[in-house]
């Protein structure tokens, strides 16, 4: 799997939209993701395993109030203050398929009134 390109709205620290280009340069295979403490680097993993895997990246076994309370702590403060509060991850991927590759766009997106 490689993940192509990620955008953050008003989840965790970052507020509003913010997307992230992870394509590697031009003849490397890795991408580094660094910064100071507070910048956002746990937030943007949090961000990309609920993407994919959901209510079971926070250890529950199903969609639950405690996945609900959860996922409320992660929306940004300031984009509470409007209401409805809209925010949501969306990842796009490209999987091998053995023979071609497939392009998927996730995205999880969550409404606080």
């Amino acid at each position: 799997m490689k993940i192509n390109s990620i955008v953050l709205n008003n989840f965790g620290s970052y507020e509003g939209e913010t997307a992230f280009d992870t394509n590697a340069a031009s003849g490397k295979n890795i991408v580094l993701i660094g910064g100071k403490n507070g910048a956002g680097k746990t937030t943007l993993f949090t961000a990309m395993r609920v993407c994919l895997y959901g209510y079971m990246s926070m250890g529950y076994k199903n969609f639950n109030a405690f996945y609900t309370r959860a996922i409320s702590k992660q929306i940004n403060n300031t984009a509470k203050l409007t209401k409805p509060t809209h925010a949501s991850v969306s990842m796009q991927i490209t999987l091998s398929n053995g023979r071609d590759l497939d392009i998927y766009e996730l995205t999880r997106s969550w409404v606080l009134d």
